[in-house]
């Protein structure tokens, strides 16, 4: 049997990501390869505390999309590098970099990463432990949440989706649990239609504020 020798785009991304942060003299950080729910797409991302923002940001009742690791942009005497571009619902645009703490030196970087964000029609945006502390429900929700939806990735969810819908009528609340006792659906089916709602915002949820699990709330989200 032969062996395999090519390697996969995101077997690619993670060594250069590792040789880029050798090349600076750091020790290799963790490399997480995860996906976006709403594309699909494999996300690689170097750091703890940028699997931490992607959690925060996908679970964000606030988010319309986000892409991750974007391209670097020339802006001053310097280019920038945003770790994420985040566009809300409500059209603001965020241009963010993720950072242990807000810097106080390196005036001129900051201006550079000033420009090169309302260049992208965006506002610059640090990201720090203490923002993602605040929202550590919602993190550690979405670490399991999304693997639910990941694992039915490959199947067809908008039938269930459209039935989950329907036993979820406006200013009638229900919870995963009865979701899947109510509904003759395989319930990891079940759940992943209904990650899948949470994420397009067609369904407010309380991972905000609760666990995930069988007792996560869900409501419709015009009549939140």
């Amino acid at each position: 049997m032969s062996k395999r020798t090519g390697k996969s785009l995101a077997q690619t991304q993670r060594d250069a990501l590792v040789d880029e942060v050798e090349r600076r003299g750091r020790k290799t950080a963790n490399i997480w390869l995860l996906r976006e729910p709403s594309t699909g797409k494999d996300v690689v991302l170097v750091g703890d505390l940028r699997m931490e923002h992607f959690f925060a940001t996908e679970g964000d009742p606030a988010l319309d999309r986000a892409e991750y690791g974007p391209a670097p942009i020339a802006a001053g005497d310097n280019v920038v590098k945003f770790d994420a571009v985040v566009d809300l619902r409500d059209g603001r645009r965020e241009c963010r970099q993720i950072r242990r703490r807000v810097p106080a030196e390196h005036a001129s970087e900051q201006a550079s990463a000033t420009e090169a964000a309302q260049r992208l029609g965006g506002r610059y945006v640090v990201v720090t432990p203490r923002e993602l502390d605040a929202q550590r429900q919602r993190i550690q929700n979405w670490q399991r949440a999304l693997p639910a939806l990941n694992r039915c990735a490959h199947r067809p969810l908008e039938l269930v989706e459209f039935e989950v819908l329907a036993r979820v009528p406006p200013g009638r609340p229900a919870t995963i649990g009865e979701l899947c006792a109510a509904l003759e659906r395989d319930p990891a089916l079940l759940v992943a239609a209904t990650v899948r709602l949470v994420r397009k915002r067609a369904l407010t949820s309380d991972m905000d504020s609760r666990p995930w699990g069988q007792n996560t709330r869900v409501a419709r989200a015009n009549a939140a």
